[in-house]
């Protein structure tokens, strides 16, 4: 893929040029952050980034050429998985046909750090909320327990009379646990090889933090950001193509852009 990403450069010029090692993301997954592996990958993709890097200068286009390296999430180790979705089986709200969920009650959408529960018959919702609340408070590893319909606003997110694919409750874990979907199993496991890391908690997690290093063509020397917002990434990127994102709900980063 570098190889690929070098050619396209140097040979059509593109306005934009996207390239992501996948390396990263799936190490981490695999093996959780910090550990050998993941530095590996990491210091991998800093080489392809070096050798993309080297195209560019090889072009000489390297004066017209704006380089920005980001990310848009960080990694938190996971000790525990929660499946919720069999703690939905055991209490009969959900059933399988092998590993397939063949009818359910009941069901729950995870993103590692955070979980969304359904409640798939809107005639059942008064039935079957306080049960879902009482089953997950109970769980090992749920930490909060929080009704959507009155408490997404206040995490930035839409209620379920708003937006239909929100769930009717949402779960986050405790410290060094997480969500995953499989409904077959118990419903909680210990670690795993096969998923060390794994990222989706609440953006003001400081082991969210990404990276973003921008330098080249349009950008200031010397700026050094505390933090930065994933929503004005893309902004930055259009204001330097002049580009206009009108719809955009981040703005251009104009600390770090170059007077023109």
């Amino acid at each position: 893929w570098t190889r690929a990403a070098s050619f396209v450069f140097t040979q059509h010029r593109p306005n934009l040029l996207l390239f992501h090692p996948l390396n990263t993301d799936g190490t981490h997954h695999r093996y959780g952050p910090g550990s050998p592996e993941s530095i590996a990958a990491l210091t991998n993709a800093d080489r392809l980034v070096g050798e993309l890097v080297a195209a560019i200068d090889a072009s000489g286009r390297r004066a017209q050429t704006t380089i920005i390296v980001t990310t848009d999430h960080g990694f938190k180790k996971v000790d525990r998985y929660i499946y919720a979705n069999v703690a939905l089986k055991k209490a009969g709200l959900l059933r399988v046909a092998g590993a397939t969920v063949a009818q359910c009650d009941a069901y729950v959408g995870t993103q590692g750090g955070i979980a969304f529960v359904y409640i798939t018959d809107p005639a059942k919702r008064t039935e079957l909320l306080p049960k879902l609340k009482e089953l997950f408070a109970q769980t090992e590893g749920v930490d909060r327990v929080l009704d959507a319909a009155t408490d997404a606003h206040a995490l930035g997110m839409p209620t379920p009379a708003e937006n239909e694919a929100m769930g009717e409750l949402i779960l986050y874990p405790k410290a060094g646990y997480a969500f995953t979907g499989s409904a077959v199993g118990d419903v909680v496991n210990g670690p795993s090889i096969n998923y060390g890391g794994t990222h989706g908690y609440p953006a003001s997690d400081p082991e969210l933090d990404g990276i973003f290093i921008a330098q080249g063509a349009g950008i200031r020397r010397g700026v050094k950001l505390d933090r930065v917002r994933n929503l004005d990434v893309a902004p930055t990127i259009a204001r330097l193509l002049d580009v206009p994102l009108p719809t955009a709900d981040g703005k251009p980063m104009t600390d770090v852009l170059a007077p023109k």
